[in-house]
């Protein structure tokens, strides 16, 4: 069966296939349901899946390479962001108001935790929502199902990104360029430079950044030159 996955393309990471992530984001949200489910059962609570978590699952598996979509960011973005909400939620009587506060509050608690994520704004606005309902959530959501759904959505995004042949968590790829004993003549800390100077910082990392910039430049010296004739 393994043999089956590494044969065919169609499965590889490569060129980030519409089908792969698809498949990967099916599995990925019935494991991370049905832990979700195992523990409400046992609680007693009636909600054992949180929406956000299908934002979450785009990232997992429609591209495990960005920031935004690693296990800190996933499991840490979406805690945060429903402690955001449930607190607000507490302390605001406007829904209106609270919503508001609660979204903006998840995001600055993100970028101070270095766990942004995209779906944890949702997680935010769910839970301060819900806050001011009939049946408000009570603070042991956070672990079940909230905590619980991210965790059971992280390990599937390693299991089916690790089988696939995707780097999950992700690391900076080593090029084989980076073998080469072409030397170089680039600095790490003038691409930091850059990029601080940028308004919108692109959604890579440094690591493979630098990585990408080193082996473009050892394959550009290695290429023979050309006389003039």
């Amino acid at each position: 069966m393994l043999s089956y996955f590494h044969n065919h393309r169609w499965w590889q990471a490569h060129g980030q296939h519409p089908l792969r992530s698809s498949i990967g984001a099916m599995l990925g949200m019935v494991i991370s349901a049905g832990a979700g489910l195992m523990v409400a059962t046992h609680l007693g609570d009636a909600v054992w899946l949180v929406a956000p978590m299908g934002a979450s699952a785009v990232l997992v598996f429609a591209v495990p390479a960005s920031p935004l979509a690693q296990p800190r960011a996933v499991v840490g973005g979406n805690v945060a962001s429903v402690l955001v909400g449930l607190g607000v939620a507490q302390m605001i009587g406007s829904p209106l108001a609270g919503a508001a506060l609660a979204v903006g509050l998840a995001i600055l608690v993100m970028h101070l935790l270095r766990c942004l994520h995209p779906p944890g704004g949702a997680m935010a606005l769910v839970a301060a929502m819900h806050g001011h309902a009939v049946a408000p959530w009570p603070w042991h959501f956070v672990l079940a199902p909230v905590a619980v759904n991210a965790v059971a959505l992280v390990a599937a995004g390693w299991a089916f990104n690790t089988l696939t042949g995707s780097r999950y968590p992700h690391r900076a790829e080593r090029l084989p360029e980076h073998r080469s004993p072409v030397g170089i003549d680039y600095d790490r800390a003038d691409l930091e430079a850059v990029l601080d100077e940028l308004e919108d910082a692109p959604d890579v990392t440094v690591d493979d950044l630098d990585a990408i910039f080193r082996a473009v430049q050892i394959r550009r010296q290695s290429r023979p030159s050309r006389g003039l004739v």
